[in-house]
C-alpha cells in the first residue's frame, strides 16, 4: 500500500470534492481519498500493484483541465 499527495487547483465546494472522491475511489486499487480544500491537495492511498501514481495523476489532471 502506498500513499501519494497531489496538488489540485481550484477545488471549490462539495461538488468538486465529491467528483474527485468518486472518480478516484472508483479506480481499481484505490483504498482511500482525502481532499484538503485549504491546501488544495488530494491524498490517495492505493495498491501500487493495481494502479500507478501516473494513472492517478492522469485522472487528477483531467479534473484540473476539463472541469475548469
Amino acid at each position: 500500500m502506498k500513499s501519494k499527495k497531489f496538488t489540485v487547483n481550484n477545488i471549490e465546494g462539495e461538488n468538486d470534492i465529491n467528483y474527485i472522491r468518486n472518480t478516484l475511489s472508483s479506480m481499481k486499487g484505490v483504498n482511500a481519498v482525502r481532499v484538503d480544500t485549504v491546501a488544495n491537495t488530494v491524498t490517495v492511498d492505493y495498491d501500487e500493484n493495481a494502479v500507478s501514481a501516473n494513472q492517478l495523476n492522469s485522472e487528477i489532471q483531467n479534473f484540473n483541465n476539463d472541469i475548469r
